[in-house]
């Protein structure tokens, strides 16, 4: 099976296993992204732990409400171009304990020019 840019899979062939495996496969990258729409940030407490030398936050931590209040999440941006964006974040979700890491994903940012605004539409996970 072929892989797409964006980590589905593609089936080469009609066999019945292989198109079993391109289903479940995809199913389950779906159900990742999916999740990762559904996540409402503001039911966790936020944080700013780490500020650059402009002001700006690069780490910012998301912990769960009591009586857990373990982390749930790190966003950490980085790669700043000559204008200070940054074109690089990166999610690191936690499990309940708040140590275990559930899942990472690094985006890729865009700004607009015309606003200085980051193009969320256009943003691409790996």
């Amino acid at each position: 099976m072929q892989t797409t840019a964006r980590g589905f899979k593609k089936a080469e062939t009609t066999d019945n296993a292989d198109l079993t495996v391109f289903i479940n496969d995809n199913m389950d990258k779906l159900e990742t992204e999916l999740d990762l729409l559904d996540v409402d940030l503001t039911q966790y407490n936020r944080d700013v732990t780490v500020v650059d030398g402009s002001g700006y936050a690069t780490t910012i931590t998301y912990t769960r409400p009591s009586p857990t209040s373990t982390l749930f999440m790190t966003r950490v941006y980085s790669n700043a171009d000559a204008y200070g964006n940054y074109q690089t974040c990166v999610e690191t979700y936690k499990a309940v304990n708040g140590t275990t890491t559930t899942k990472t994903y690094t985006f890729a940012l865009t700004f607009l020019a015309t606003t200085n605004t980051i193009d969320t539409m256009s943003r691409t996970v790996s």
